[in-house]
């Protein structure tokens, strides 16, 4: 049997950069990369993930995407960066409130006063 032909989009899923091309590209670490990805502890305190990698050793397109927007609300105009549990509430408010499974690469979102609001059209 044959292998069936891929899917048009799976170029937007597949791993694609590596995780220091992910930090170069959105101008953070490449630890910054990997604990948005995989969570970290410090001490008595665990953080957990902001995105759910499908790999272990490299971001798709669309991860990308939504790492370089963490990374610009993080450090938002005027040095004011929103706070990372903001950025987090955000993405889980919008992936779930709209059922996209990339909301940071799919919807219009913005930062003002501390919070991220999306744009209706």
């Amino acid at each position: 049997m044959g292998r069936s032909a891929p899917a048009a989009n799976d170029w937007r899923v597949g791993s694609m950069y590596t995780f220091m091309e992910a930090g170069c590209l959105a101008h953070v670490s490449t630890t910054t990369v990997k604990n948005w990805l995989f969570g970290y502890s410090s001490g008595d305190r665990t953080v957990a993930p902001l995105f759910h990698p499908r790999d272990e050793t490299a971001v798709s397109f669309l991860q990308m995407i939504e790492i370089m927007v963490a990374a610009r609300f993080r450090k938002s105009k005027l040095g004011r960066g929103v706070r990372f549990s903001t950025v987090r509430d955000a993405y889980t408010n919008a992936r779930d409130s709209f059922v996209i499974e990339y909301p940071f690469a799919h919807l219009r979102l913005d930062a003002f006063g501390g919070h991220i609001v999306h744009f209706l059209q």
